[in-house]
This record gives C-alpha cells, structure tokens and sequence, in this order.
C-alpha cells in the first residue's frame, strides 16, 4: 500500500492506493496549525487505509518549499508556520516505518499534469499556477526539471508601461497572484468582475508566460490556480500569439490544469510511479 498526502494551507488531504494508477476517497480535513497535529493526522489516516498491511512508500507535497535533501519544510508555508524547520521526513518515517518524499505542491501539481494530464506524453512540459501566489515548474521526459533553489516564475519581473511611477515594474505575484490582488483591492479575486479589470490581467500574464516560453521553451504549458477561475486564459492566449509567434515557429500547446483540489494527491502518486518507490 501506498499512502499519499497534500498540505494546503487551508485543507490537507490523504489518500492511499493499491497500484499507483487510482488512490481511495481521501480524507479531507482543515489543516492542523500544530506540526504534532499534523503528523498525528497523516499517521492516524495510514492506520485507517492500511490497517496492518504493509507501507511500501510515502509521498506527499505542503504549501511551502522542502530544504534541497527534502528532509523539512523550510521556506514559504505563511499559512503553516509550526511545520517549517520541523523534521518531517525524519518524524514520519519512524512512524510510518516507510521512505517517505516530500515536495512543494506547486512541483507535485504540475506532475500530476505531466504524468496523469493534458501534458502526458509531451517531452518538455511547463506548468504554472496562478493561485494566492504564482508558481510554476519545468518538466523533461516526463520527471522534475534539476534546478540549484527550485523554480519561481511567479518573481520573475515584469514591466507595465502606464501604471503610475513605483509600480512600472514589480514581480508577476504583485500583479496576479491571488493574495497581492485582495491586497490591492479589497475583494476575493473571485468576488471581482470587472471585465477591464480581468483584460488588463491577462494581458500581464501573457507577459509572464511568453517570459516563461522563451526561457524553459516548452512543447506545452498547463495553467492552473483559483485564480484562473477569473482569469480568461482564451484571451491570455490571444495576448500571448502577438509577441511569442513573432520569436518561435510554433507555439507551445497552452492548457488549463486538471484534477482540481486532488491535483496534489495525482501529484504524489505520479512522483511514486516516477521518482521514488
């Protein structure tokens, strides 16, 4: 049996499965605050799925950045703040008596994307997640890209020419990113439906994936986050083809993320199929 596992910064959710190409109904609960709690709940979720049979493997990703062993959590994490520097590849393995992998959940999502998803198949694939932040992840041959600190699109610069003086040119998460935008504007993304105001974004997102484009070069790019719920990625699109045809003889396949908020758990299951038994 293999258990997998997500640590969102609201929701976690676990799951076991058989043979790596299906997992259980997961267990969905709000995210223990507490590190004890949260080992405690993905200890008592592998008592539940597996009983007394046997762990092969553990996988699993958290809203933060694991340090370059994958032994803790070490950056990011806001809304987990008690998980960061704990040993948690340490901790569960002596209780689950298994290997365990840890990676960061945007990592995982995008091969749940390139494993299960619309980029199977595709030999370099990148995805993006436009979420509270912006993430992303490049993909060759169907494994995580090697990389020195992991991959950060969302803090790549972008410039605005007619936005007021001090705003010309800060990071694609100032611009897009979930969080920055409640901050700017008082509303929920979701809440917002300007039409102008969505325009306007995905004309600055087309900035930031034709960015992406010429520096990963990419056979295909899967967009996913909350945000995208808003933001038209049709018209993204539209944007994009006016700058990037004029540079690459084709464009890269651009599509929308599958699995929704299990796309996490597909994540861990391909990273056991893929990276480590």
């Amino acid at each position: 049996m293999y258990l997998l596992f997500d640590v969102g910064g609201t929701k976690m959710r676990m799951a076991a499965s058989q043979d790596l190409e299906s997992f259980t109904n997961p267990i969905i609960m709000p995210t223990p605050k507490n590190y004890k709690m949260g080992i405690a709940a993905i200890r008592d979720a592998a008592q539940q799925y597996c009983g007394t049979q046997k762990i092969i493997a553990v996988a699993g990703s958290a809203a933060a950045s694991p340090n370059r062993e994958r032994t803790k959590l070490v950056g990011g994490g806001t809304h987990i703040n008690d998980w960061i520097s704990k040993p948690i590849k340490k901790d569960l393995e002596k209780l689950l008596k298994a290997p365990v992998h840890i990676e960061n959940d945007t990592t995982m999502s995008g091969l749940a994307q390139v494993v299960y998803g619309p980029a199977k198949g595709y030999n370099i694939a990148a995805y993006v997640t436009v979420s509270t932040g912006v993430g992303g992840c490049r993909f060759v041959e169907g494994k995580i890209d090697q990389s020195a600190f992991g991959f950060e699109p969302g803090h790549q610069f972008v410039s605005i020419p007619h936005l007021a003086v001090g705003q010309l040119s800060r990071d694609l998460e100032y611009f897009i990113g979930g969080a920055s935008i409640y901050k700017q504007k008082g509303q929920d993304p979701s809440a917002i439906k300007d039409r102008k105001f969505w325009d306007e974004k995905a004309k600055i997102l087309a900035r930031g994936l034709h960015n992406i484009s010429v520096m990963w070069s990419p056979d295909i790019m899967v967009v996913g986050g909350s945000v995208m719920q808003s933001l038209s990625l049709d018209r993204t699109k539209r944007y994009l083809v006016q700058t990037l045809s004029k540079i690459f003889p084709k464009m890269p396949r651009i599509v929308k993320a599958k699995f929704g908020g299990e796309m996490g758990l597909y994540g861990a299951m391909a990273y056991l199929r893929r990276e480590g038994r």
